[in-house]
């Protein structure tokens, strides 16, 4: 079988959807779950919840934390997530760095077959696509959580860091 290789890049911490989702992608056997990056304020917080939601699934896969900031502007690296328990600070969830450059190795590694879940900012897939564009040229799709169709106000992923939102939308990808 051919499984689909997925790289999720998660802003997880703050409500249950992200955590959902991890979930369902380690439930899917044409799904191979490469690794997760982190984006969006305390990214070594969300690493750490990521590596204990993986670790009570049974589930190994690498977390590398990505860009706190936006595109534009810092943004609070020292708020906890809304999950924050004293045990995410076991050594056993600390999470990798380089979470952008985890991106563009994937891309490389996996070119067409490679599936980005965008679930968060689009801050790390931005500046993966800035710093690698032909590597991030050759990724099979990006699916992502952001855009509303019942409201005139912009959906929280894309409203967070829209210049980056306007990289990935430009990319062609």
């Amino acid at each position: 079988m051919n499984r689909t290789k997925l790289l999720i890049d998660t802003d997880m911490g703050a409500d249950v959807d992200d955590s959902l989702a991890v979930y369902a992608a380690t439930k899917y056997p044409e799904v191979e779950l490469v690794g997760i990056t982190t984006v969006s304020g305390n990214v070594w917080e969300r690493g750490r919840l990521v590596k204990k939601l993986l670790s009570l699934l049974g589930v190994d896969a690498p977390v590398y934390c990505g860009s706190p900031d936006t595109l534009e502007k810092p943004r609070n690296k020292e708020a906890h997530t809304m999950f924050f328990e004293e045990d995410l600070l076991e050594e056993r969830y600390a999470p990798d760095e380089g979470g952008v450059e985890f991106i563009i190795e994937c891309a490389k590694k996996y070119k067409k077959d490679l599936t980005v879940l965008a679930i968060g900012p689009l801050t790390n897939v931005a500046l993966a696509i800035q710093k690698a564009p032909e590597a991030m040229a050759q990724v099979g799709r990006i699916v992502l959580m952001g855009g509303t169709f019942f409201s005139a106000t912009p959906e929280w992923n894309i409203f967070c860091d829209p210049l980056a939102a306007e990289v990935v939308f430009g990319s062609g990808i």
